[in-house]
């Protein structure tokens, strides 16, 4: 019996381990940072210490390794990927919010939206309008507006622009929406799954618990996913009215830029910002969706590498043009 059992466990190990070789060969189910060459797993129910409005430490020095590209750059004195400020009355500031694609992750930071866009001001004969990056690499909408409230008394902005994209849903299914800002600038996020810390070393429980359990990249159950979708759409939306309504209180002109990912190039029928697009447009809130801009552009499911990393998936410096011509046009039509 001792002999028998034995070798069940032995030939249970030698099986795990040769079809754990066979999905590390294969690279099934990486995770982004895995794929990219940005390190090792990394649960998405893991906070950081940014606190609140998940800002970069002043002077902070960073380097992203990608396998596709590198970058590297010095936060200013408020934590953000900008150049120190000289403010004067006279100009009018333009602040843009968001995560790593208002940032400008994937291009030199002179190929940053925001700086493009600053560019095409000045190119159109617009000599005050300063445009203000407040882009921060892994924040969402929840984030974005508590670093509204940080950075508004100093930076006076004129026009507050909030940047979106289809991250923000899976960010609030691990994040949780305003419920995750608890006492004294701590976060909260919501509770992974017992078994996250198998899935973290092993590709082959990660095969299982996506093929097998039919559980997403979040670890929500297939059968629950649309609900928690739904209740997702429902938080930004909130969010945005948030933005809205501090920006009504302080005669503000706001706007909301959505984007999308290369997926939603080739697939544009299951794009995720159609709910919150609709809710701007429901609410009178000024927005604008690239999407259509870049089917009007020339960019479909065959040539989108043209303006995305493959891998990284963020923008290339020519994607970061094409949005900030898609953002001047709105504040053009807009005259803001």
């Amino acid at each position: 019996m001792k002999k028998n059992l034995l070798l069940l466990v032995v030939a249970l190990a030698l099986s795990f381990g040769i079809a754990e070789m066979a999905c590390r060969l294969k690279g099934v189910y990486l995770s982004y940072n895995e794929r990219t060459g940005a390190g090792g797993y990394t649960s998405p129910f893991q906070t950081d210490n940014r606190g609140w409005t998940h800002r970069y430490r002043p002077s902070e020095t960073r380097l992203l390794k990608r396998n596709e590209f590198t970058d590297s750059w010095t936060a200013n004195e408020d934590g953000l990927k900008e150049k120190a400020f000289r403010l004067s009355k006279e100009e009018n500031r333009l602040l843009i919010l968001g995560d790593s694609y208002a940032e400008g992750v994937g291009a030199p930071p002179d190929s940053a939206y925001p700086r493009i866009l600053e560019s095409l001001f000045r190119q159109h004969g617009d000599s005050q309008t300063q445009v203000i990056n407040g882009g921060i690499g892994g924040s969402d909408v929840f984030f974005a507006y508590k670093l509204l409230l940080a950075l508004a008394p100093k930076y006076k902005p004129g026009t507050v622009v909030l940047t979106c994209n289809p991250s923000d849903i899976p960010e609030y299914l691990t994040r949780g929406g305003f419920e995750r800002f608890v006492d004294d600038d701590h976060l909260q996020y919501k509770s992974g799954p017992w078994f996250e810390f198998f899935y973290a070393h092993s590709l082959l429980v990660r095969l299982i618990v996506h093929d097998v359990l039919h559980y997403d990249f979040n670890f929500i159950p297939q059968k629950n996913y649309r609900q928690e979708v739904i209740q997702a759409e429902n938080a930004m939306c909130g969010a945005i009215d948030s933005f809205q309504m501090y920006c009504n209180i302080h005669h503000l002109p706001f706007a909301v830029v959505f984007h999308p990912f290369y997926p939603d190039i080739q697939r544009p029928q299951e794009y995720q910002m159609k709910r919150m697009i609709a809710h701007c447009r429901e609410k009178n809130i000024r927005c604008t969706d690239e999407l259509p801009y870049l089917f009007h552009r020339g960019i479909t499911k065959d040539n989108w590498q043209s303006i995305y990393w493959p891998s990284d998936g963020h923008f290339k410096s020519s994607g970061y043009e094409l949005l900030a011509q898609c953002v001047y046009e709105m504040a053009k039509t807009t005259n803001q």
